[in-house]
């Protein structure tokens, strides 16, 4: 099920699965003061249990780092590709390659229960760690 009412912001509910869209909508809202992450991740937690009438089991912080992460990796490897033309032709390229992927893995936020999304417990155990995260990454979460 596929919906923008939470600011516009394009989110894919799915059977064990949210996956939202890496644009505009979503970096405008993240970059507002406070920690849109976290406040998106209850939206998508509590969205889910209306649409599935059950829970998508996530851990709401582990939630927001990956949103963060991700969206954040994908806003880097667009800038970095710009720098490719300052940097001598044997590193760019392969700078340029690696941004390349990195966009590609993250312009969809596939967030899964752990039974279905392999990178899951890569979130969970940054979970606990969400304050510091938060903190590196300063206005833009």
């Amino acid at each position: 099920m596929l919906e923008t009412s939470f600011h516009g912001i394009t989110i894919n509910f799915s059977e064990h699965w949210a996956s939202i869209t890496t644009n505009e909508k979503l970096m405008t809202f993240l970059a507002q003061p406070g920690n849109g992450s976290v406040e998106l991740a209850r939206y998508i937690l509590n969205r889910y249990q209306e649409i599935f009438h059950r829970n998508l089991e996530i851990p709401e912080m582990s939630l927001a780092v990956e949103i963060l992460v991700h969206a954040y990796l994908d806003v880097f490897s667009k800038n970095a590709s710009l720098i490719r033309n300052l940097l001598p032709k044997q590193i760019s390229k392969p700078i340029l390659q690696l941004t390349e992927e990195i966009h590609e893995r993250t312009s969809i936020i596939d967030c899964g229960e752990i039974s279905v999304d392999h990178n899951r417990f890569i979130f969970n155990n940054l979970a606990p760690f969400h304050s510091l995260i938060f903190a590196a990454l300063g206005k833009l979460s």
